[in-house]
């Protein structure tokens, strides 16, 4: 049972199959023809990539299930989840929902509140849910009450990497959407950690949201040793690159801000020589912080720029910073100061870091209503 809900679990991240269990029915022959024919293309279409086409045929075949199996029926409740994964994956909220809900009431007919056949239902109405703000009285979207349905199911019910497999799925569901998943992602962190180590890319995965979060809370003592273990996880296989990157990105985030700029050192000269720039392509920083708004300028609801142009140094510092053109020369200072805080990944020739020079960046200072707000971006 528990490698099968494992395996389960593991695809719900993309379109579920799931097997239908054909019980016995009164059925014309004709439409279970038709019903065959209808999921025989359904199937077909799943590896396709074709996301409408896939919707088009996921809905038919529940609707022509609804028919041949009656709409109580288990193969009708799979169906509905069908659909209802591909609805929510399309962020086809409000409809997945109806078909989610469908799914769960049915399977909870049939299986008991307890069940862990459950869970993927529990999760696809959760996820449906998100899209609409009715509270819990804890404050949080009520979508959290089928999530923890299913996390409380899958605790009693699977096995440790099934049960972390479950939190995994909620987890980067509610950060793709914006919202913190950490109560999930606790648990998902420590279950692969016991079980794969920490090379695992699972593992990996779990520390580095988990650092994401904590630096976007402020706590970059928590959010470094995170995502150094996430850097350690990815940077195992070559296949992982682009996540090792970004970890590493956020890393420096955080060692910055906690006034290790030797230690982010060795993070940007990682990036700068296994991501190499090519020779025309622009610098990016690798950390920022939006400069501090002139309080003349915030006095006076003063909007405006300045241009530096500075190097950047071997080890990703900037030097020889100027101004090379403003709006007003209110903006100067504050743009200098934040332009030496900048840390990029430098530019490497033949194996070794080399100076930039003549990196320009534009420093902006907007007043909209009565609220201020600063940024960096490239001259462009």
């Amino acid at each position: 049972m528990d490698a099968y809900l494992e395996i389960g679990m593991d695809t719900t991240l993309r379109s579920l199959l799931f097997t239908l269990i054909l019980t016995p029915a009164f059925v014309f022959a004709a439409t279970r023809e038709d019903f065959d024919a209808a999921y025989a293309e359904y199937q077909q279409l799943a590896s396709s990539g074709d996301t409408e086409a896939m919707l088009i045929a996921a809905e038919k075949a529940h609707r022509v299930g609804v028919e041949v199996f009656g709409k109580d029926s288990i193969n009708t409740a799979n169906l509905a989840l069908n659909y209802a994964t591909l609805l929510n994956e399309t962020k086809r909220f409000e409809k997945a929902e109806t078909y989610a809900r469908q799914a769960l009431r049915i399977q909870q007919d049939a299986y008991g509140r307890s069940s862990p056949k459950l869970i993927d239902a529990l999760v696809q109405t959760g996820k449906a849910s998100v899209d609409f703000m009715s509270v819990e009285r804890q404050g949080k979207p009520r979508a959290f009450f089928y999530f923890r349905r299913a996390q409380k199911i899958a605790q009693k019910n699977l096995n440790p990497v099934s049960i972390a497999t479950v939190n995994r799925e909620i987890g980067l569901h509610l950060a793709s959407i914006g919202t913190d998943g950490t109560e999930f992602f606790e648990p998902a962190h420590e279950i692969y950690r016991a079980e794969l180590g920490e090379a695992d890319f699972r593992t990996a995965l779990m520390a580095f949201h988990l650092g994401n979060i904590e630096l976007s809370k402020g706590n970059h003592k928590r959010a470094r040793n995170l995502l150094e273990s996430s850097v350690r996880g990815f940077e195992t296989h070559d296949s992982y690159r682009e996540f090792e990157m970004t970890a590493r990105g956020f890393l420096i985030a955080a060692l910055e801000e906690l006034g290790q700029r030797e230690e982010a050192t060795r993070h940007c000269l990682v990036i700068g020589e296994k991501k190499p720039l090519a020779a025309d392509e622009e610098m990016t920083p690798v950390y920022r912080q939006p400069p501090a708004f002139p309080k003349i300028a915030l006095r006076n609801f003063i909007s405006g720029f300045a241009l530096v142009e500075f190097t950047v140094d071997e080890q990703g510092f900037t030097q020889n910073h100027q101004v090379v053109d403003a709006s007003s020369q209110v903006f100067h200072n504050t743009s200098i100061e934040s332009a030496k805080t900048l840390r990029f990944a430098p530019r490497f020739v033949d194996g070794e870091p080399v100076a930039t020079d003549g990196v320009t960046f534009r420093f902006g200072y907007e007043v909209v209503g009565d609220r201020p707000f600063s940024y960096i971006k490239g001259r462009n």
